[in-house]
């Protein structure tokens, strides 16, 4: 970021001022279809961790935030994922003999 303001101020490039943070609350409603709704609570449950706090930090990866780093969502293996993978690996097993 440094380096494109610094070309910026060279080449005379208006450089935006930073939107105040008292803009925005915090806060914003998504609607979105129940099945994703469900699939991303499962998945904040595998990971041990809240759905708001999942969205919080996918959100906030999927724009390069610094705050996805505080709380990073880690793959852990819950007894239920493991569970998961090796009906998968014997279904998949099943079917090649």
């Amino acid at each position: 970021m440094r380096g494109w303001i610094e070309v910026a101020l060279e080449e005379g490039i208006p450089i935006p001022e930073p939107a105040p943070n008292e803009d925005y609350s915090g806060k914003f409603v998504v609607r979105l279809p129940r099945s994703l709704h469900r699939q991303l609570a499962e998945t904040a449950e595998r990971e041990g961790v809240s759905l708001n706090q999942f969205i919080n930090v996918a959100l906030a990866q999927s724009v390069g935030h610094a705050s996805a780093l505080a709380y990073p969502i880690t793959k852990q293996t819950s007894q239920f994922a493991v569970k998961e993978k090796k009906l998968k690996f014997a279904a998949k097993k099943k079917m090649i003999g």
